[in-house]
């Protein structure tokens, strides 16, 4: 099994119960990965060993939920007239790929919780500045 290194100590991260960062166990997946000395952690898949994205510390979590906050409104309110599943998950790429494309990057690497704290800056300035 590989290693689970902390990008910020370059320590291998603990796999663990969530209810060491929670009161209790939440999700159907109650493991994750966590680097203690840096607050960083990340979930798993079905309580398996493979994490969900990627370790992330209190700032990084934080950036990324941001971009979620400006983000997810827009989407969710384009469609919003519409109640259909179908034409909210469309809208949601098309903001995805705009993103993807003015940062350079693949559309499948596009993903809040994949970023890095720099990343996510960036992706906020997009989103403010060229979708709202």
């Amino acid at each position: 099994m590989k290693k689970v290194i902390c990008p910020y100590c370059n320590k291998e991260a603990k796999w663990v119960e969530n209810k060491e960062i929670y009161w209790k166990n939440y999700w159907k997946s109650y493991m994750c990965y966590l680097c203690r000395d840096c607050d960083a952690y990340v979930w798993c898949h079905n309580n398996t060993r493979k994490p969900f994205w990627t370790l992330a510390n209190r700032e990084t979590r934080r950036a990324r939920h941001l971009c979620h906050e400006l983000l997810d409104p827009l989407w969710k309110k384009k469609a919003d007239g519409d109640h259909n599943k179908w034409s909210r998950w469309k809208e949601r790429k098309r903001l995805y790929w705009i993103i993807a494309e003015k940062m350079w990057i693949n559309y499948k690497d596009m993903h809040f919780w994949m970023f890095d704290i720099e990343e996510c800056r960036k992706a906020y300035l997009i989103i403010k500045n060229n979708l709202i």
